[in-house]
């Protein structure tokens, strides 16, 4: 689990401390390293949100998907669930043009229509998955699931 905001960190770790299975991680994915600051808008926190103010924000890490894997010994993935408010468009778009969406069985996608041109980034993502994976159910803009063809 990756979870860049040190008090929701925090809360996932001790939910999950007498869980073998459940590694939770202070950091975020994304397709590059770095450190932003997150708008502290409790579950709808953000780094892209342009309606967010980010002065009063939290600084926070991201790291580039594939090093996360590798470094985790990773190959497969049976579910991966994103909800990153915003930022699952650069992740998603770093995995297509790595052309890597094989790497997981099933992606459960909530996308989120506040960032710039979402509709059209969204179609070209669905796009590639669709050459990987099958969509088995969509409430666009809400949750959307991706299975493995």
């Amino acid at each position: 689990m990756f979870e860049p905001h040190p008090v929701y960190w925090e809360y996932c770790t001790e939910r999950f401390a007498n869980n073998e299975k459940v590694i939770s991680l202070n950091y975020g994915l994304s397709n590059d390293d770095g450190e932003f600051m997150l708008s502290d808008k409790v579950d709808g926190s953000s780094f892209h949100n342009p309606n967010h103010e980010f002065n009063d924000g939290i600084k926070c890490k991201v790291k580039e998907f594939f090093s996360v894997m590798r470094s985790l010994n990773v190959k497969n993935i049976d579910l991966m669930k994103i909800n990153i408010e915003g930022g699952e468009y650069p992740l998603l778009d770093h995995i297509s043009k790595e052309n890597r969406f094989d790497v997981a069985i099933n992606y459960q996608i909530q996308f989120h229509n506040f960032i710039k041109n979402a509709l059209v980034m969204r179609n070209d993502i669905n796009d590639a998955l669709s050459k990987t994976h099958k969509q088995t159910w969509c409430y666009p803009f809400v949750w959307e699931n991706w299975e493995k063809i």
